[in-house]
């Protein structure tokens, strides 16, 4: 048996899976239990609530998987796994931190992407190679590298995931085509955003502009995404309607979904601000609360509906 290991000092695909998934619970449950006290919090940084999972997770994987922790997370100790370098040694905290950087910034990008990057930006396509190249490519090697089993942040640091009591073994190079895969899946990914520009897009007109920056001036608005649009209603088993609507999402600092007065008062908002509202069939709000820290989501969400002609009578 401990001759096998000696043969297999670099750690298989399935091990370094398990792993990966423990972690991401572990990570994800520490992030949920501080929302528990700071969930308002987390609430009101609204998609910079990402930022949460981000920082987590970096300092989670950055420390274990250093010489502090003999290069072990409590996945990898539990599968009995570790990361070293070259000489079969754990790795510096600077190191490892690195290490995690090349693999979570284009996953915390994807989340920033369009926040971070304005309109029409030029800047869009080299920031998409980084998220989209590098995603596909940490994923492409994590398969497909079989060899030394590297993926990209271990291609980059020089490392290697191993088998906590396998001596360390001569490894073979990483295989050429891996790099000219890397290379093409960097540069296809810088070509998204304008094939994405080419798929037509809902007209974005001033009244809308306004009308989400009057809503976003409310008190605990954090984020306020607008619809417009048709619909098809089931009248009866045979008979249809086709509505036209206005739905708007309202995402809240705190936790008051169950306001029904707030909701309205964003629908007559809408109908001063907006005035192709006053021509739709429905105005639907919905108020959401909760967050996204990137490992995971917690939200909960509430529908009115308001009838545009019937509120134009009750003024």
């Amino acid at each position: 048996m401990k001759e096998d290991r000696q043969h297999q000092w670099v750690a298989g695909f399935w091990r370094r899976l398990v792993a990966i998934l423990i972690d991401i619970i572990i990570v994800a449950m520490i992030g949920f239990g501080l929302g528990l006290f700071v969930g308002d919090f987390y609430a009101q940084m609204g998609h910079w609530s990402s930022l949460v999972g981000f920082f987590l997770a970096l300092m989670y994987f950055g420390i274990m998987n250093s010489a502090i922790a003999g290069g072990q997370t409590l996945g990898k100790r539990l599968v009995k796994i570790c990361v070293v370098d070259g000489d079969n040694a754990p790795i510096s905290l600077g190191r490892s931190l690195m290490r995690y950087l090349i693999v979570g910034v284009p996953f915390l990008l994807d989340q920033l992407l369009f926040m971070l990057v304005p309109a029409g930006s030029y800047l869009i396509y080299p920031v998409a190679s980084i998220v989209f190249g590098g995603m596909l490519t940490t994923v492409y090697l994590f398969l497909f590298n079989r060899h030394t089993r590297q993926s990209l942040h271990d291609v980059v640091t020089k490392t290697y995931v191993v088998d906590l009591y396998a001596q360390k073994a001569p490894l073979e190079s990483v295989w050429r085509l891996h790099f000219v895969v890397a290379a093409v899946l960097f540069l296809a990914a810088s070509t998204l955003p304008y094939m994405i520009s080419l798929v037509p897009q809902q007209d974005i007109n001033e009244s809308t502009l306004r009308v989400r920056s009057v809503l976003l001036q409310e008190a605990n608005v954090v984020d306020v995404e607008l619809n417009d649009g048709l619909a098809s209603v089931a009248m009866s088993e045979t008979d249809e309607q086709t509505i036209s609507y206005i739905e708007s999402r309202v995402y809240l600092g705190v936790n008051k979904v169950g306001d029904e007065a707030f909701a309205n008062r964003l629908a007559l908002t809408i109908l001063e601000q907006y005035p192709e509202a006053n021509q739709k069939d429905l105005i639907q709000i919905i108020l959401t609360y909760g967050y996204d820290i990137g490992l995971g989501s917690k939200w909960h969400s509430e529908a009115y509906n308001f009838y545009p002609r019937e509120m134009q009578r009750a003024e």
